[in-house]
């Protein structure tokens, strides 16, 4: 990456602060594949975006803080690199876990199941609205048939009782939710520990 001399700071005996300073804009992208490196050994890795200064030294840093957060309350296992800008909406909205389940239970109903057909019913959603309702590029995206798409779509539908039009960007954020924080905000997980729902 071009950085002289990292600066380094034991958190903790299983926990390692790093700032890497490079002589021209970094791609946090290449950090990523750097970061990767370390996975292979099991070592996890969060990832702040770059940025400049005394201000951008303290965002990445709880950027980084952030995404260690997510990768924490979703149950990554250990090796994953979890790079703040693709979690960047579980890390504002999932502060607290508590109220982010109840919003996506409250969200998406049934869909909030985590069970295989309930995750295969949301990723197709997700497509569905990513594609602007395209039956279609979302068959293409998915690599399924269309009329797959337009069954599994319905059936979202009918377990919603609503309109996708209705409440849409919440529908949005709850799939998205669901997918990045994981079980933490799923309901069968909740049921099976006890705790109440």
């Amino acid at each position: 990456m071009g950085a002289q001399r990292p600066l380094l700071f034991a958190a903790g005996s299983d926990l390692l602060w790093a700032w890497v300073g490079t002589p021209g804009a970094s791609d946090p992208e290449a950090v990523a594949d750097i970061a990767r490196g370390f996975a292979r050994e099991r070592v996890s890795v969060a990832v702040g975006e770059p940025g400049d200064g005394i201000e951008g030294f303290r965002r990445t840093h709880c950027d980084a803080v952030d995404a260690l957060r997510v990768a924490m309350v979703s149950g990554r296992r250990p090796g994953t690199v979890m790079r703040f800008r693709s979690v960047d909406l579980a890390a504002l909205l999932g502060g607290d876990t508590a109220r982010a389940r109840r919003f996506v239970r409250s969200e998406l109903g049934p869909l909030a199941e985590d069970d295989d057909e309930a995750a295969r019913l949301r990723i197709t959603l997700k497509v569905y609205l990513e594609e602007s309702g395209s039956r279609v590029a979302t068959a293409r995206r998915l690599n399924v048939h269309p009329n797959t798409v337009a069954n599994r779509v319905q059936t979202c539908r009918d377990m919603l009782d609503r309109s996708l039009g209705d409440r849409r960007v919440q529908l949005e954020v709850a799939l998205a939710l669901a997918e990045l924080l994981g079980p933490a905000v799923r309901r069968a997980d909740e049921a099976r520990r006890g705790a109440p729902v």
